[in-house]
């Protein structure tokens, strides 16, 4: 990561999720697999001066969700 890590939430099947004010991996949202980081969708809209997610969460169908700023 190349900024702070704010959030961390895992889905049951060995997968963590980040979420911060970093840009890489990913915009603001991460994926560790056990092996390696990665982008997880689009991310956030990048490049954003103040953005950043403070929480994620996961609904009963598997979704992931962010909030922050």
């Amino acid at each position: 990561m190349n900024a702070l890590v704010l959030c961390l939430i895992h889905d049951g099947s060995g997968n963590i999720y980040a979420g911060g004010n970093f840009t890489k991996p990913g915009n603001y949202i991460a994926k560790w697999n056990g092996h390696a980081w990665s982008s997880v969708g689009y991310g956030m809209e990048p490049n954003q001066v103040g953005i950043a997610v403070e929480a994620l969460t996961f609904d009963h169908y598997g979704t992931l969700y962010a909030g922050g700023r």
